[in-house]
């Protein structure tokens, strides 16, 4: 039973639209009513602090008679929203969008008509808003003009049947010249520059794939012609990669061909001894594919996808997905079969770009202008989605095509919950915008789809023929200007790449340097600033390292102190080290229970055999048990030991030296006290004792100058 003022809920069941991840309404209201019986209070906020009115308007009016509360059907019970902002007078809030070509060949309005023309209307009326129109939005408190990243294109799906939804607004945007960002999408793997890049990364991998080979040879990065292909066929007798190759007999153009067939060769002999990057970026880099697709009316976004597959192919390495160049051919294949990669983002999210997204992409964020396409997309489905029976703790739905008999039973109903998900998808879609709303319109009627319910909300008349201008409506009250397509600049073709022309030839800035000379002295400056990054200006190295190579080494030879353990008989060698060290390296007051335990989880570690397990215990047993060892944890109950203490220091050449001193403790005897500084040793024979020394010299140096006192350094053979 919840006491009053300690659970507080906030949820808005107009705003559900999670049903496929068990969001479900209806379980929704259930907990509401449990919680009202236990005497909670329900309290509705409907203040709006993001929209202008008529944006709150339109919702009221579109959505006050569909959400009903019907709880059979899923529905919410709506709550009016009401204004906190105030409306802008110079710019309206709202904007009926008519789809200029909606009618088929028959003469009524028909899907395929609307989805082949209001792409090509959204691209002009987005350029003419972001060049032409003034408008502004509010940003950090204050207005500023509106521009590309203030304008968000909201899809109920990027997915229609096998088609990319996003397609052809992509290419309307493109045509213009206007910057965007498609946070989610297919059309990534189905553009030109990708399926070719794909292809030539399949030839590298399997030459013996000659249909790959081929799209290589005649795609757009090497693009040898079908005569040039022909010619090397006849005069190599082959047009494999691994093929025996004469560069010295043939011609022009068959030289040409046999070149590139040398390169996936060699590319493919050092696929796998090189990051998968480094054979991608040296495909590309030998084709010269950055300036062909420079050239393209599209070769901004090219270029940024192609470098979109470089990160892929780093991320894949990184996060172990698979070390083989095959393994990233093949992943890059199932992407591309399941459509599940973003497109590539030619701005920064702060940057100038048009956004795309689904509304479900969009839950929780909000634009200064939002404009609502794909107006055909159903709201309606052919077949319920699933059931969910909270009484008998059932969730049914189809699964290969075949539905249980549970979903076949309530499909009416079933169908009826989701359209009503499909409702609340278009109440959240329209309160992401804050400054203007766009929906996209046919005179005739509704607009058989997911914004349907929108259209009695922005008809003057219902139906029929509407003067362009504002109108306001006496449902709702909400002024809605309706465009007039004449004013738009369509069917705009896309345009040779003279921007990108632009980046590849020579001419004058207004500082009167030419490009290729500021490219030239970009590359020296970029080469100047390799050369004096190769140089180290700082090297670490381990006091093992220094202590086994420096000439001079330390005369004083320190103390050795054995243990008294029996070394005839026992293991050697680095895995037995590795054993006796990893235990001495425990707590000093760990109980040989603890220590014989944590030696069968380091024997599996490093492959120990069981008598070498029994012969390390032996040995750090026997160690611990020797005065010195009593000594130090003597010491550490006074506060003044170190176990394993890491030490870091710089020499006078620069080496920034780093090392594990093994014990350092304070001995306190009747005779005096005195810091030791101990070094634990396995070897059998202490062959190298001089270099040894050196290591301990390294670390009582250290040890000096950081604490001011300099400790004396003894070996403790165990």
């Amino acid at each position: 039973r919840p006491m009053p003022g300690k659970l507080f809920l906030v949820g808005d069941p107009k705003q559900s639209i999670y049903r496929f991840r068990r969001a479900d309404i209806a379980l929704y209201e259930r907990v509401k009513q449990i919680l009202l019986g236990y005497g909670a209070r329900l309290v509705h906020l409907s203040t709006s602090f993001r929209a202008l009115p008529d944006i709150q308007l339109l919702a009221n009016a579109a959505f006050g008679s569909v959400m009903a509360g019907n709880a059979a059907r899923g529905e919410a019970d709506y709550v009016p929203l009401s204004p906190f902002r105030k409306a802008r007078e110079q710019q309206p809030a709202l904007i009926a969008l008519p789809v200029p070509a909606p009618y088929g060949k028959l003469g009524g309005v028909t899907k395929t008509a609307i989805k082949a023309s209001l792409p090509d209307a959204v691209g002009a009326w987005v350029e003419w808003l972001v060049t032409k129109s003034g408008w502004v939005v509010r940003e950090d408190e204050r207005d500023v003009p509106v521009s590309a990243r203030h304008v968000c294109l909201l899809f109920r799906r990027f997915k229609d049947w096998d088609s990319d939804a996003t397609r052809d607004y992509v290419r309307a945007l493109e045509a213009r010249r206007i910057p965007h960002v498609l946070s989610g999408g297919r059309s990534f793997h189905t553009r030109e520059e990708i399926v070719a890049l794909r292809a030539a990364l399949c030839a590298i991998e399997w030459p013996d794939d000659a249909l790959s080979v081929y799209a290589t040879l005649r795609g757009p990065f090497v693009a040898h012609a079908d005569e040039s292909l022909l010619s090397a066929r006849a005069a190599l007798g082959h047009l494999h990669p691994a093929g025996p190759i004469e560069l010295e007999q043939l011609s022009g153009c068959q030289r040409e061909v046999a070149e590139t067939l040398l390169l996936l060769r060699d590319l493919h002999r050092a696929r796998n001894r090189q990051p998968i990057a480094t054979t991608v970026g040296a495909f590309l880099n030998a084709t010269r594919a950055h300036a062909g697709v420079a050239i393209w009316p599209t070769g901004e976004q090219a270029l940024g996808n192609l470098m979109r597959v470089l990160d892929l192919a780093r991320s894949h390495e990184r996060r172990g997905e698979g070390s083989s160049f095959r393994g990233f051919v093949a992943w890059l294949d199932e992407r591309a079969e399941h459509g599940d990669a973003a497109e590539a983002k030619v701005v920064e999210e702060s940057s100038d770009g048009v956004r795309m997204m689904t509304v479900h992409g969009a839950k929780g964020l909000e634009f200064p202008v939002v404009i609502l396409c794909d107006p055909t997309a159903p709201k309606r489905p052919e077949r319920g989605s699933r059931v969910i029976d909270i009484e008998r703790r059932i969730w049914a739905q189809s699964l290969c095509g075949v539905e249980p008999i549970e979903l076949i039973e309530q499909r009416d109903s079933v169908r009826d919950q989701d359209e009503a998900e499909i409702v609340r998808l278009t109440y959240v879609a329209v309160t992401r915008a804050r400054e203007l709303l766009v929906v996209p319109v046919v005179e005739d009627g509704p607009i058989s789809g997911w914004l349907d319910v929108l259209h009695p909300a922005l008809h003057p008349h219902g139906t029929g023929e509407v003067v362009a201008g504002e109108h306001q409506l006496q449902n709702g009250g909400q002024r809605v200007v309706w465009w007039s397509s004449r004013l738009l600049d369509l069917t705009r073709p896309p345009t040779g790449g003279l921007r990108q022309q632009e980046l590849l030839v020579a001419h004058t800035d207004g500082a009167g340097q030419s490009t290729i000379d500021a490219h030239q002295a970009w590359l020296l400056q970029r080469e100047a600033a390799r050369t004096k990054a190769s140089v180290p200006t700082l090297r670490l190295r381990t006091v093992t390292e220094v202590a086994h190579s420096d000439s001079v080494r330390s005369a004083a030879l320190p103390e050795v102190v054995d243990s008294g353990v029996d070394r005839s008989l026992r293991p050697s060698g680095p895995r037995f080290g590795t054993l006796v060290h990893a235990l001495l390296e425990q707590p000093l007051r760990a109980s040989d229970a603890a220590l014989r335990a944590l030696a069968l989880v380091w024997s599996r570690e490093v492959g120990a055999t069981a008598l070498e397990i029994e012969a390390a215990l032996d040995a750090v047993l026997v160690a611990r048990a020797h005065p010195l060892l009593i000594a130090a944890r003597a010491a550490l109950d006074r506060g003044e030991c170190e176990h394993e203490l890491p030490v870091t220091f710089h020499r006078e050449t620069g080496e920034l030296i780093e090392g594990v001193v093994d014990l350092v403790f304070r001995e306190r005897t009747a005779s005096g006290t005195r810091l030791l500084l101990v070094d634990f040793k396995t070897d059998v024979e202490l062959l190298d004792l001089s270099a040894y020394a050196h290591q301990l010299e390294l670390y009582a140096q250290a040890y000096a100058s950081a604490t001011g006192e300099r400790p004396e350094c003894l070996i403790f053979r165990v």
